[in-house]
């Protein structure tokens, strides 16, 4: 976390040549503002295999002290990941997304459309018509409906959210809830790890939040993770908080 920051933050905020990096800038009523370096993916299955491959690199030294073979068993069936450790146990994991309210999740959603119409030359006239719905810009005599104008475009983006909803330790009861009322089996080898996507929280906040966290759930263990950058071979960098003492 960075000494000048008091949320979350990597060790150098400069995201200049990290992959699957932004920055958010938040401006406060008052005119402070703050940059916070998120992880962006603009593939949510890229983005979950990302977490994953994070997650292990702490977690697997952690349990076993030393290196491990891992074996992907299955995909979304029906958690999102059932793994083979080699010379270990079985676990699944299942990733879970909270955000300060749904609005951020929608614009979240908006931002990984344009993430992917600035990489593809060609987009369909329906892609192209929702890109103008979420992102309207001035005419241009030179801008043609028939183009993808958002192709290599460097763009900087302005939205206004309302501030979050429920307090820090309500959205992660919430999210926990949901995931616990599931009716698949096998929960209680099931690791859960929460995708952490506010923007609003200090990094005192969502600590202290953790010792008034009240979940009756059957899951083996909880996680929250806080993604700055990261490549699917396993670069990155991250923050991963444990939710519940290990077993």
């Amino acid at each position: 976390m960075g000494k000048n920051h008091s949320h979350f933050q990597p060790m150098l905020p400069d995201t200049q040549g990290n992959q699957n990096s932004r920055v958010l800038v938040r401006i406060e009523r008052d005119g402070t503002s703050l940059a916070l370096v998120r992880l962006h993916v603009v593939d949510q299955r890229d983005r979950e295999e990302i977490i994953l491959t994070h997650f292990l690199k702490k977690y697997l030294p952690l349990i076993y002290q030393r290196d491990c073979g891992v074996n992907i068993l299955s995909r979304d069936a029906p958690w999102d990941f059932a793994l083979e450790i080699e010379g270990g146990e079985n676990f699944n994991v299942e990733i879970t997304s909270i955000a300060d309210n749904k609005s951020l999740f929608e614009l979240e959603s908006a931002e990984r459309e344009l993430s992917s119409a600035k990489l593809n030359k060609k987009l369909s006239p329906h892609k192209i018509q929702k890109l103008d719905k979420l992102f309207p810009r001035e005419e241009d005599e030179n801008f043609s409906r028939e183009e993808n104008s958002f192709f290599e475009k460097q763009m900087i983006t302005v939205s206004s959210l309302p501030p979050p909803a429920e307090s820090y330790e309500s959205l992660l009861s919430v999210a926990i809830s949901a995931k616990a009322s599931k009716r698949h089996g096998g929960k209680e080898e099931t690791i859960l790890v929460i995708d952490d996507q506010t923007t609003a929280f200090t990094s005192d906040e969502i600590l202290s939040s953790l010792n008034n966290l009240q979940t009756v759930d059957p899951f083996k263990e909880i996680w929250i993770y806080v993604g700055y950058w990261g490549t699917l071979s396993g670069d990155g960098e991250y923050t991963l908080i444990k939710v519940r003492p290990i077993a």
